[in-house]
């Protein structure tokens, strides 16, 4: 049995709710999408527009909790006009609840790319290949609460003793258990969440995961 495993300790889970250090200031019930995107990006050895964080423009970092500063620049009104610009349908839809606005606040404040794509739909053969071939961690957005909800995909366990060359190969029958870092809380088998425990490693079944599976989601490259 093979484990794979990016984030192997609870140092870099963030938590968008609750109360205390870490709960997020902006909007903490809908800010999913942000905080999975920014607990990847610190497990892809990626620095985070933290408060004061050196590196980063000050205007992107007036926030304590790194996920309140991506958030806010996707809803400023440079994230909203493009938003806007690319699908005005969108009109009323929170920015920060859109991945292409996402990957346009992340190419700001990275000022590179630092995500595969932009490229939207994947096959959960590919996002798990690329955990164990590349290192890369995947933020998947998912049926887990009836409005969808965003999560990072950590790891997996496996029967399969190899990891193959090419993702085509992974053996997804092979896949005993799927390990997700969800920002919400512990995801509760009879319905809802917990939000008073901590969501770090949540584990699922292959056929249990399969139910929340959406296909939508970005891998993220590892800091060189």
């Amino acid at each position: 049995m093979k484990v794979y495993d990016l984030a192997p300790n609870a140092d870099r889970y963030y938590r968008q709710n609750g109360s205390g250090p870490g709960a997020n200031e902006i909007a903490p019930g809908v800010t999913c999408k942000p905080t999975s995107t920014i607990m990847g990006h610190d497990v892809g050895g990626w620095p985070v527009p933290s408060h004061g964080a050196a590196g980063f423009e000050k205007a992107l970092t007036m926030y304590r909790q790194p996920e309140d500063n991506l958030t806010a620049l996707c809803r400023s009104p440079e994230g909203e006009a493009y938003m806007l610009a690319i699908d005005p349908g969108l009109k009323g839809t929170p920015p920060n609840e859109v991945w292409f606005v996402i990957a346009w606040a992340l190419r700001k404040i990275y000022c590179r790319k630092t995500i595969v794509g932009p490229r939207w739909d994947w096959s959960l053969r590919e996002a798990l290949w690329g955990i164990a071939r590349l290192r890369l961690p995947f933020v998947a957005s998912t049926s887990l609460s009836k409005g969808g909800h965003v999560v990072m995909i950590s790891g997996y366990r496996t029967e399969q003793d190899e990891v193959p060359p090419n993702y085509f190969a992974l053996d997804l029958e092979a896949v005993k258990e799927i390990i997700i870092d969800d920002p919400y809380g512990k995801h509760l088998v009879t319905a809802g969440y917990d939000v008073n425990q901590s969501g770090y490693h949540n584990r699922y079944t292959l056929a249990e995961f399969k139910n929340y599976w959406r296909g939508i989601g970005i891998q993220i490259l590892r800091k060189e």
